[in-house]
């Protein structure tokens, strides 16, 4: 009886663990594709990633001038946007989960494949780049991933 409770529970895990990752692996894929491009290839790149799981892709700036390119992505229920800097690359990308189960699904995928720094910042290895992650609260924005390369 033991080793069938086992069996469950480790079965469980890696159900949960597998559907996580389908469900996140898009974004996370692209997410290291966008630090680093131009506008026109991280449009290019998110259109071909989500095609017709996505709003249509905006483009605004901020206050002080940065560009940002933003959507609603309705499959795996979040808000998504990239900054430009100056020189017109992508520098930072931003993912705000829809509800707190999504939130609970980025921090338990962080948590197991990333170096966990605290409760809210973790340090990715991959492709050969190293990334941060901070999770943020403000009262406008609620719960919001910010990823970036570390510096």
């Amino acid at each position: 009886m033991f080793h069938a409770d086992l069996f469950n529970v480790i079965l469980n895990i890696m159900y949960r663990f597998s559907l996580l990752l389908i469900l996140l692996s898009p974004i996370l894929s692209l997410s290291q594709g966008l630090i680093g491009k131009n506008e026109k290839d991280v449009v290019s790149r998110v259109k071909t990633a989500f095609s017709n799981k996505i709003s249509e892709v905006s483009r605004t700036y901020t206050t002080d001038g940065t560009l940002v390119v933003a959507w609603d992505n309705y499959d795996t229920k979040c808000f998504q946007a990239v900054y430009f800097n100056k020189g017109g690359i992508a520098s930072v990308e931003t993912t705000r989960p829809e509800n707190v189960s999504g939130l609970n699904s980025y921090i338990e995928f962080y948590d197991k494949m990333c170096v966990k720094i605290s409760d809210t910042e973790w340090k990715w290895y991959l492709a050969g780049k190293t990334y941060r992650i901070k999770l943020l609260y403000n009262e406008t924005t609620r719960y919001t991933f910010y990823l970036s390369l570390w510096d």
